[in-house]
C-alpha cells in the first residue's frame, strides 16, 4: 500500500491506518487507495472461495466413492468382481 495507508494484521484483527495530512477530511487519493485495496481484497477472497469450494466437491466425491466401494465389496466380496462385471457388461453391449 502507499505512504497514505498502511494495512496490519493481528490474528483476527485487521488495522487500517490513513493518514494523508488532512484532518476529518479524506482526499480522492484515499479514496481511490481504499478502493484498489478493497478490490484487491475481495479478488483474493474470491479465489480462496473457488479453491476451498472445488477441495469441498473433490473431498465429497472421495468419501462417496470410498462409501460405494466399501458397499460392493461387502455385497460383491470384492472390488475386482464389481469391475470385472461392469466390463463385461459393457463388452456385451457393444
Amino acid at each position: 500500500m502507499t505512504e497514505i495507508l498502511r494495512y496490519e494484521r493481528s490474528g483476527p484483527v485487521a488495522i487500517i491506518a490513513m493518514d494523508d495530512g488532512k484532518v476529518n477530511c479524506m482526499s480522492l487519493a484515499m479514496l481511490a487507495e481504499l478502493l484498489t485495496e478493497a478490490t484487491n481484497m475481495a479478488n483474493a477472497l474470491t479465489q480462496l472461495n473457488a479453491k476451498a469450494h472445488a477441495e469441498s466437491k473433490l473431498l465429497v466425491r472421495e468419501r462417496a466413492l470410498t462409501a460405494l466401494r466399501a458397499a460392493i465389496e461387502s455385497e460383491l466380496g470384492s472390488f475386482d468382481v464389481f469391475t470385472d462385471t461392469i466390463a463385461r457388461a459393457l463388452k456385451v453391449g457393444r
